[in-house]
This record gives C-alpha cells, sequence and structure tokens, in this order.
C-alpha cells in the first residue's frame, strides 16, 4: 500500500505511554501515523521507528496548530482519525494547587483540547476521540473540571459537525506515567517503606494495552458527541494493590513497612465513573459503555464563548478569575471543587 492509500491517525501527547501504545498500534494496522508533542527527542525516535511524521508543537499554541495541519496536509495530504492524549495530568484541588497549576490546566485541557478539535475541522477529520478521565465525574479536583469541559467541547463539535467526536473515561492505567504501581516499585527497590494514602481507598485500574484496545474500540464507533466509559471491572483497594506488588517481588507482605499519608486534597476515597444522572448504556462492544444525558443545546452552543473568557483569564495570569469561572461554571454541573479530601 503506497503512502497515498494509507489512512493517516494523529496521536497528540504521543511520547506519552498511553501515546506511545496508540501509535506502536495504528502503525501495526497499516495506518501512517502522525506524532505530536512537545518533547521532540523521544517523538522524533519513535517516528523514525514506525514512518511515521514528527511534529514538536505546543496544544496550548494557535501558531502550532495550525502549523501542524499544514505539516500534514503537506506530508500525509490528509488526516482520518486523530487521538488526543495530550493534557495536564496533575489531580489536584485548589487549595492543594498552585495558580500555575490552574492556569495550565485551564490551557492544556480546555484550550488545548478546543485548538486539537478546531485543526481536526479544517483536516476534514472524520473520527476523533478524547482521552478523559473519571475525575472528570462530579469533579473535586481543578484537573476533573478541565478534563469535563473537554469532554464538553468533544460532544458538543460532534454535535455541530455530525461527526464521529467522541470522549472516552477511564480510570487510572498501570505503567502509565504517574501511576501508583512505577512509585510504589521503585520505593520498594529503594528499600523504602511503601507510602498509601489510604488503606481502604479504592481505584480502578487496566493495563496498558488493555486502555489502548477498548480506546480504539470506541472510537471506531459512529456516533457523533458521545461520551464513553470503559468497563474497569471491579476497583481496587490500593493497600490490596501494594501488598500483591511486594508478594510478586518475593517479600512477605507482613514483613514490609507501610506507610499511611493520607487522602490529598482533590482526591476521593472512591472514585465514580457516571454521574447521577447519566445512563450506563451498554454498547455492542462487552467493555465499553455509553454515559447517556439530557445536556442542553443552548447551553452547548455557547460553550466556545465560555472558554473565550476561561482562557483569556488564564493568559492574563488573572488567577481570581480562573479561580470564579470554574467555580461558577454552568458546564460543570455536579462538581464539588472542595478544600479537603472527599470520603463519598
Amino acid at each position: 500500500m503506497s503512502d497515498g492509500e494509507r489512512r493517516v491517525f494523529l496521536i497528540t501527547g504521543a511520547s506519552s505511554g498511553i501515546g506511545e501504545a496508540t501509535a506502536r498500534h495504528a502503525a501495526a494496522a497499516g495506518y501512517k501515523v502522525v506524532l505530536a508533542a512537545r518533547s521532540a527527542e523521544k517523538l522524533e525516535a519513535l517516528a523514525g521507528e514506525l514512518g511515521g511524521l514528527a511534529i514538536t508543537c505546543d496544544v496550548t499554541e494557535w501558531a502550532d496548530q495550525e502549523a501542524m495541519v499544514e505539516r500534514t496536509l503537506a506530508d500525509c495530504g490528509r488526516l482520518d482519525v486523530a487521538f488526543a492524549n495530550a493534557g495536564f495530568g496533575a489531580g489536584r484541588s485548589f487549595k492543594g494547587s498552585t495558580p500555575e497549576h490552574w492556569r495550565s490546566m485551564v490551557l492544556t485541557n480546555v484550550l488545548g483540547t478546543r485548538n486539537v478539535l478546531r485543526a481536526c475541522e479544517q483536516l476534514g477529520v472524520s473520527r476523533f476521540v478524547l482521552i478523559s478521565t473519571d475525575k472528570a465525574v462530579e469533579p473535586v479536583s481543578v484537573m476533573g473540571a478541565t478534563k469535563r469541559l473537554a469532554e464538553q467541547l468533544t460532544v458538543a463539535t460532534g454535535h455541530r459537525t455530525g461527526k464521529a467526536y467522541a470522549a472516552v473515561r477511564f480510570g487510572n492505567v498501570l505503567g502509565s506515567s504517574g501511576s501508583v504501581v512505577p512509585l510504589l516499585q521503585r520505593q520498594l527497590d529503594d528499600g523504602l517503606p511503601l507510602t498509601i494514602t489510604q488503606p481502604n481507598a479504592t481505584r480502578y485500574f487496566m493495563t496498558i494495552a488493555e486502555a489502548v484496545s477498548l480506546i480504539l474500540e470506541a472510537g471506531a464507533n459512529p456516533v457523533a458527541g458521545e461520551v464513553y466509559v470503559l468497563d474497569m471491572g471491579e476497583p481496587v483497594r490500593i493497600m490490596d494493590l501494594a501488598r500483591d506488588l511486594v508478594r510478586l517481588n518475593g517479600i512477605d507482605p507482613d514483613a514490609m513497612t507501610f506507610t499511611v499519608t493520607g487522602l490529598r486534597p482533590g482526591e476521593r476515597l472512591h472514585e465514580k465513573l457516571f454521574y447521577d444522572d447519566e445512563l450506563a448504556e451498554r454498547t455492542d462492544h462487552p467493555g465499553i459503555f455509553r454515559a447517556t444525558r439530557q445536556v442542553s443545546k443552548r447551553i452547548e452552543a455557547q460553550i466556545d464563548g465560555y472558554v473565550d473568557e476561561l482562557a483569556a483569564a488564564a493568559n492574563e495570569y488573572n488567577d481570581q478569575a480562573v479561580r470564579e469561572l470554574l467555580l461558577q461554571s454552568p458546564y460543570l454541573s455536579g462538581m464539588s471543587i472542595v478544600e479537603e479530601p472527599v470520603s463519598v
């Protein structure tokens, strides 16, 4: 198959664990891959290995997205599928984060998502998948709030264009950046006590391979403007996960020291995958649910104006305005940003 006949697959945040795994999967399936990220060195090595195109760019800069559009058209002629994985993932509450974190999350997760959506519209992309998180459900952290806004931007674009633009929401990915397992393994290797936020805290987990496979399956659905939720199975107690890791390293868990640090601001004792007013509908794929809720078309049509205001406040370093716009947002129903950990 010639390059002119190959379908083209864009991955933003391609230098991350999930981004790289998706790129390898797409290349193995015969796609020409366009890899976009801010880290040039790893990006170019991966593109060289997969025979793809590397584009160093920042999703928060519209000029970078315009350059990405031009390079993609010049090199590939078109773009068929986009996988939006770039994001600022620090799960911090207002109290537990700095104004710089708020701005970064607003600019990357909200403005950055809209920039990529607009670039993909220019390129005529027929399928778009946003990587979201269970922390977008009734968010108690700034990261969760901004990822929820990214979901809504994606759904609104799908409804407006009639194209298969969807968000995919899931929990923790083992082995990904920031995952608890590599942290615990490093502590174990260094002979340190293992730090546990709360023994009874539970999280949803899946492997990178499972996540990528299900994300691509969800992205193959032709319906416009959907939010999909991956079946994460039963939540796992963090303490059980840590004890299993110790056991796999040939150590008796009862002989290991565990230090309980307590939940940090912006963390729940138990995560949620759906809003209370969302219907969890099964799809044709057994591992994927559709999260269905009624959304006001008037509110959806006005989201661009809200994002303009939020991005302007972030770019102007107006921290108070950013805070107020998030806390008072009509797009974040069910949000309960709090100053302390949440035991729900």
